[in-house]
């Protein structure tokens, strides 16, 4: 007995085709991601973070940007811009594995909490 298992991956459902504005959206924010870590790495070689609490103040006072950028700002950005991502992520893979994938965007969002929270501390 022959258990043959479809592509789901291939298979073109009506009802997906509901969610053709979020992956739209994932794939923008996965396009500004890559720019914004870009651009991350090059202001860190142009200016590099002060290396003292009154230095990071005085530069948030005299370039409001460039503070932010120094003190990891658009990693928030970042932490939003990928909910759209792993959704998308989600709907697009559960027909491999529902629970698989349902588990996996679990632990992503506790981790990346988990994340933002050392980076607080």
């Amino acid at each position: 007995m022959s258990h043959a298992i479809p592509a789901p991956a291939l298979l073109s459902d009506v009802g997906e085709v509901r969610w053709h504005s979020l992956y739209r959206i994932a794939a923008m924010a996965a396009l500004i991601s890559v720019a914004i870590f870009l651009v991350q790495i090059v202001a860190f070689f142009v200016w590099p973070p002060p290396s003292t609490v009154a230095g990071h103040f005085a530069l948030l006072q005299s370039h409001l940007l460039i503070g932010l950028v120094s003190l990891d700002f658009f990693i928030i950005v970042d932490e939003v811009l990928a909910i759209p991502l792993f959704l998308a992520l989600y709907l697009s893979l559960r027909h491999v594995n529902e629970s698989l994938m349902l588990l996996g965007t679990a632990l992503w969002n506790r981790s990346e909490r988990n994340r933002v929270w050392t980076l607080r501390s």
